[in-house]
């Protein structure tokens, strides 16, 4: 079946956010967060870029972030999933794709995570004592779009986690895997790092999506 007649029978209910940061121009990003429309303003932090077909891709480094207040905020034992198209414009690039987890409370959220290149996530209460950490073994590539997603299943267990490049499954490290207190926090949810750390040094991004549920593997 070719990827438009999938994609047409894919169910999108239940899609928590989504932001397909292609605007080209100006400085605010236009999502639809659980049916509404809100937007996010930058004055710095972003440049435009050439992105996947002829649309124009936000290109994220450090400075001002995008912030939404109310997106992401989940209970640990709440299951979601979430990805994002990216291009990182340099080999083993490390730093947060996008997260809302609040860096001067003990790490207490979650992000969509690059260590050296791979792709993984924190799911935080207290760090590292009461945490999951879950890295993907393999690297993505440098000037490149890939496309990357997690499923957390609200187990609070490193083995509810599931890490895919470009729709495929993938091994993974777990190097954190106790889990019991809330993830919850009021610090807002933002693009290319966490609150007031580990920005991502340039890399380009497309179409963030975030769901309040496990998808399976042939959605994803």
């Amino acid at each position: 079946a070719r990827p438009d007649k999938i994609a047409a029978t894919i169910p999108t209910e239940r899609l928590h956010l989504r932001g397909e940061l292609n605007e080209g121009e100006g400085n605010t990003l236009h999502f639809e967060q659980d049916g509404m429309p809100v937007t996010a303003t930058a004055n710095d932090g972003f440049a435009w870029v050439s992105g996947r077909g002829d649309k124009k891709a936000l290109a994220v480094k450090p400075g001002e972030a995008f912030a939404l207040p109310t997106a992401g905020d989940f209970e640990s034992d709440q299951p979601f999933s979430y990805g994002v198209w990216i291009r990182p414009m340099k080999k083993d690039l490390g730093g947060a794709v996008f997260a809302r987890m609040d860096s001067g409370n003990n790490y207490r959220g979650w992000d969509l995570w690059l260590e050296g290149g791979k792709p993984g996530t924190h799911i935080v209460s207290t760090w590292p004592d009461d945490a999951l950490k879950v890295v993907a073994n393999k690297a993505i590539e440098a000037k490149r779009w890939t496309h990357v997603f997690v499923t957390y299943d609200g187990s609070a267990k490193a083995a509810g986690v599931k890490i895919y490049i470009d729709g495929e499954v993938q091994s993974t490290g777990v190097q954190a895997d106790k889990l019991a207190g809330t993830t919850r926090t009021t610090v807002p949810f933002k693009i290319g790092q966490r609150n007031t750390t580990s920005p991502l040094d340039t890399a380009g991004i497309q179409d963030v999506r975030i769901y309040d549920r496990v998808l399976e593997p042939t959605e994803i």
